[in-house]
């Protein structure tokens, strides 16, 4: 009751804040909230008439926010959760209302879509890479199988950057911060040339990692970056736009920290462990740095065929190389007790999308066909270490080397319609449907030292879909409108390359289904200073796609379908501009899920009673307070406080086992509520000649909250072993942009 009472008091307390003030305080000004135009459903339109459950900042609220990268927004958006991979602090494992991936394999495909100018980025791998001068960012939740047809069960997170303007303007930014953080970014709009307008584009910076390494080869990560990025915008005359645009992001860096939370199990009570997060450790072995190149290029080609029809194509080429070096056990007390060295990837991928957008007095319509095609390879040569020395000392032994090839192809054609009828324009009714045809293709090598396994295998399937939606809004006035909404997604079927037997790597998991049915509401009020949009769903899962790793081998995940899953939930996005200089923006999600069927393959009892989905804590809100101070007389003066809380939540489901001794439900793979204040203090605005300045004071996790962002307890040694969140950083930026 405590826990519940302590949760409404959170929600409640800025709500009654505001309800306080905003009938006072708001009629003291004609102000109103700032519109926000989206492309979620492939066309221009304001954020307010699109029939989803989306987020969306722009350009000012992320410079406001401090995004510098992908995983900065999960502080301001509710259902929204972001989790580093064990081995790569710059890959985001991706979940929307509960549903995401946990592995990063190239075999399998997450259940976020994440799209960047429209591109599909296939693997997790890279998204917390560095961000080009942003236009936007949206956030799409629930299933969007219409329209974003690559395995977007979940939800889809589109990145809009800043296009080519034609008018010259530099901008430099310099950051300095604690743990030796500097960060340079230099942005340069060139004049335009003839038809030409370019953009260029350098990011650079490095900052040392959160525990310090008192051995050989960098801190637990640290990270030094470069990007590059060249935009190039050709207009040869008013119907015919083409945006050209190249970006390579480099990354070196020391995995992230994992650390033994609990007493050893039998035969490793010498590990060491801790509870509370550990800043500096001693190590036998040289801890080696992790590598990571991300590149691609992309070209737009926007034809207006008249004034009410665009035809639009997309083309795009990505690669990505990475090799990690990741010691999950890092101490001077023992050997390793289970390492990657290395863990290499290899993928490119090529996209073709072509769109027909358009309208009539009565129908709107977006058409197209997407065509899709990648290859990756992966390498590993693992190694672990058990009690079979001398005396049942620790010994470090050759646990596998395997290898994977993968080939995916995808190939869909698509529409959606919507009617708006003569007879009652406050009425729309939009229908959807896609067809989605998926080939995966897989080749595993396996030598798994310690019983001598050694296997080869080949398999590959074709999986096929029709997804349809259905969506009917209601506009109750010109400040308010209604919404009931189905939809359908569709996540292909996959195999697992990282299995340990031929048996488990040919059979495939067939495709996640899930079915939801969404209404919401989207509203204005008090002449446009307070927006209040909510959604209540429902989501059906068939074959939902669930996997774990057996504690008998840390490297070897299950990967399978769960059966049927309900996922319940609401969410909340509130905006409410105080006064003139105070917007406030408030957001809560709640999630209630249900996974109705889990077989232990290992046993083949149904252990569904005991599963909870990962990254889905059941309650979260985020609150954003942005002030402008007045009357300053010279430059503007904001400040923005940030605060982000997550009820408890899973990380990954445990099975046991006989080495780790764990039974099924105990609570060593939960992560704890926890909740983040944020800070930042601009002074913007400053002429400076013919340019003007601008310098921030920020501040991250100002409590020093002690919170963990991932945990595993698969391995061997401890029933709990963790990483934790970043602890308090601050800095400051300066910046100076010359238009």
């Amino acid at each position: 009751m405590v826990k519940v009472n302590n949760l409404a008091l959170r929600i409640l307390t800025p709500l009654l804040v505001m309800g306080a003030w905003t009938p006072q305080v708001l009629a003291q000004r004609a102000v109103a909230i700032e519109e926000i135009v989206v492309t979620a459903q492939k066309r221009t339109e304001n954020l307010q008439d699109t029939p989803i459950s989306i987020s969306a900042f722009n350009t000012g609220q992320l410079a406001n926010m401090g995004v510098t990268d992908l995983g900065d927004i999960q502080f301001s958006v509710p259902s929204l959760a972001m989790r580093q991979f064990p081995s790569s602090k710059s890959t985001l494992r991706v979940f929307i209302r509960g549903v995401g991936n946990n592995d990063s394999q190239l075999s399998q495909d997450p259940g976020v879509g994440v799209y960047v100018d429209g591109v599909y980025m296939a693997r997790s791998t890279g998204l917390a890479m560095e961000l080009a001068e942003l236009e936007r960012i949206e956030v799409l939740r629930g299933p969007q199988g219409s329209l974003y047809g690559r395995n977007t069960t979940g939800g889809a997170v589109n990145v809009i950057t800043r296009k080519p303007s034609g008018d010259f303007s530099f901008n430099q930014k310099f950051t300095v911060g604690d743990r030796n953080l500097w960060r340079s970014a230099t942005d340069v709009d060139l004049p335009q040339l003839g038809d030409f307008a370019l953009q260029l584009n350098y990011h650079a910076g490095e900052v040392d990692g959160p525990v310090t390494n008192r051995g050989q080869g960098p801190d637990f990560g640290d990270e030094t970056r470069t990007a590059q990025r060249v935009a190039v915008r050709w207009t040869p005359g008013d119907r015919f736009v083409a945006d050209y645009v190249y970006d390579r992001t480099e990354i070196d860096s020391g995995a992230p920290y994992y650390q033994s939370l609990a007493p050893g199990a039998p035969g490793f009570e010498v590990v060491p462990w801790s509870p509370e997060r550990s800043r500096a450790t001693s190590i036998n072995y040289p801890f080696e740095e992790s590598e990571l190149q991300v590149s691609g290029q992309s070209i737009t080609l926007n034809w207006s065929l008249n004034e009410s029809a665009d035809l639009r194509w997309i083309s795009a080429y990505r690669e990505l190389e990475e090799s990690v070096y990741q010691d999950y056990s890092p101490s001077d007390q023992t050997p390793r007790l289970f390492v990657n060295t290395p863990f290499d990837t290899d993928q490119e991928q090529w996209s073709h999308e072509l769109q027909l957008i358009g309208n009539t007095e009565q129908l709107t319509y977006v058409t197209g066909l997407y065509y899709f095609k990648e290859e990756g390879s992966e390498y590993s040569d693992d190694r672990i270490t058990l009690p079979v020395g001398p005396d049942f000392s620790l010994l470090e032994l050759p646990l596998q080397v395997r290898s994977s090839d993968v080939v995916s192809k995808a190939q869909a054609v698509f529409g959606q319609i919507t009617w708006t009828p003569s007879w009652e324009t406050r009425l729309h009714i939009t229908g959807g449907l896609r067809y989605t045809e998926d080939r995966r293709y897989l080749a595993a090598n396996r030598m798994q030292a310690l019983d001598g396994n050694v296997f080869t295998s080949r398999a590959d399937k074709t999986f096929y879909r029709v997804s349809p939606a259905l969506t009917m809004a209601w506009d109750l006035s010109d400040l308010s409108n209604i919404y009931l909404r189905w939809a359908e997604g569709y996540r292909a079927g996959a195999f697992n390359s990282r299995a340990d037997s031929v048996t488990a790597a040919t059979q495939p998991v067939n495709e996640e289904i899930v079915r939801t049915v969404e209404v919401g509401i989207k509203s204005k009020w008090l002449d446009r200073r307070l927006r209040l949009n909510t959604a209540l769903y429902s989501s059906d899962f068939d074959d939902m796609q669930l996997g774990f790793n057996l504690p008998e081998n840390p490297a070897a995940p299950v990967f399978f379908n769960a059966g049927a899953a309900v996922i319940n939930g609401a969410e909340i996005d509130l905006t409410a501009l105080i006064s003139e200089g105070l917007l406030v923006n408030f957001g809560y999600g709640f999630i209630d899920s249900d996974v109705k069927k889990v077989i232990d393959p290992a046993t083949g009892v149904d252990v569904s009673s005991e599963y909870e989905l990962a990254s889905a804590p059941r309650h979260s809100l985020t609150m954003d307070l942005d002030y402008t101070f007045q009357g300053l007389g010279f430059g503007e003066l904001r400040a923005n406080v940030n605060y982000s809380w997550r009820d408890e939540q899973r990380v990954i489901f445990n099975l046991g086992g006989p080495l780790s001794g764990l039974p099924l439900n105990e609570p060593y793979n939960q992560i704890d509520s926890y909740g983040l204040w944020n800070a930042r203090l601009t002074l913007d605005e400053i002429d400076v000649g013919a340019g003007e300045m601008a310098f921030a004071l920020w501040g991250r996790n100002l409590t020093d909250e002690e919170y963990l962002v991932d945990g595993v307890v698969n391995f061997h040694w401890s029933p709990r072993v963790g990483t934790f969140g970043d602890p308090r950083s601050y800095g400051l930026d300066v910046n100076y942009r010359w238009n």
